[in-house]
C-alpha cells in the first residue's frame, strides 16, 4: 500500500488493538472468570478499557483526527462472533459497540482509514503500514503493543522495534492524553450520554431488545470501570 498524501489534519496513528478495546468489556468478563478476583489479567483489561475510554474523549472533545487500518478491526472482530451469527447479546454488543461509541458518544472524533479500494494487510504487514504511516507525517502511533500487564514495555514487539528504527513516537493512550484531560470531568459525561442516548439508538437497531440488552450491559461496565 502507498502512504496517504492527505493526512494534514491527522494528530496520530491509531493501532486496531486500540479501536478494538472498544469493545473489551467482553474480554473483562472473560478475564474475570479466569482469575476469579480483581488482581492481574482483570485489573489490567479494566485499566485497558478505562484509559482507552478517555483517549477518545479527549479526541472527541479538541475534534481530532486519526488514521488506522480500515480491515483488520472488522476482521478482529469476525472472529469472535459465532459462524452461526445468531442474534444473542454476545453478538450484539460485538456488533454495536464500536458504531454506538462513535456515532452518539465521540461524535466529534474522526477516525479516517486506509481505503484505497485494495486488498489491505492484517497483522505484521499492518503493523509494517502503520509504522510507515507515522514516520512519512511525522505522528505518534497510539498502540497497546508490547505493553505487559505490569505496564512495563517489551521492546522486542514488532511495532515497538520498527518505530524506534524509524524514529517514530509510540504512544500508549494514556500517554496520549495524561495531563490534557480532567479524568472525573471526562468520566462523567462518557456516562451520561450512554444513558441519554441509548434508548433512540437501539429502536434503530434490526432487534432492539437485544441491542438494548447489549448496551445496557456495555454501560454498565463502563460506568464501573471509570467510577474509581
Amino acid at each position: 500500500m502507498d502512504i496517504p498524501i492527505d493526512l494534514h489534519d491527522v494528530s496520530a496513528v491509531m493501532d486496531s488493538n486500540v479501536l478494538v478495546e472498544l469493545v473489551s468489556y467482553h474480554d473483562l468478563d472473560n478475564a474475570f472468570a479466569r482469575s476469579r478476583s480483581k488482581d492481574g489479567a482483570f485489573h489490567y483489561r479494566k485499566q485497558r478499557l478505562r484509559n482507552t475510554l478517555i483517549l477518545f474523549e479527549y479526541l472527541h472533545r479538541n475534534k481530532l483526527t486519526t488514521y488506522s487500518m480500515r480491515d483488520e478491526p472488522i476482521a478482529i472482530l469476525s472472529r469472535l462472533i459465532p459462524e452461526d451469527r445468531k442474534f444473542t447479546p454476545h453478538t450484539e454488543h460485538l456488533r454495536v459497540a464500536i458504531p454506538f461509541l462513535a456515532e452518539n458518544i465521540f461524535r466529534d472524533w474522526t477516525g479516517k482509514v486506509a481505503d484505497d479500494g485494495e486488498p489491505q494487510p492484517t497483522g505484521n504487514e499492518a503493523d509494517d503500514f502503520l509504522v510507515d504511516v507515522a514516520a512519512h507525517w511525522r505522528i505518534p502511533l497510539i498502540t497497546y503493543e508490547g505493553i505487559r500487564t505490569d505496564g512495563r514495555i517489551d521492546p522486542t514487539k514488532r511495532i515497538q522495534k520498527r518505530s524506534k528504527e524509524n524514529c517514530v513516537k509510540v504512544m500508549t493512550p494514556s500517554e496520549f492524553w495524561a495531563g490534557k484531560i480532567d479524568f472525573r470531568e471526562a468520566a462523567t459525561r462518557i456516562t451520561r450520554s450512554l444513558r441519554v442516548r441509548q434508548k433512540a439508538y437501539v429502536q434503530t437497531q434490526q432487534r432492539p431488545d437485544l441491542a438494548d440488552c447489549a448496551i445496557e450491559r456495555m454501560r454498565a461496565i463502563i460506568e464501573y470501570v471509570l467510577a474509581d
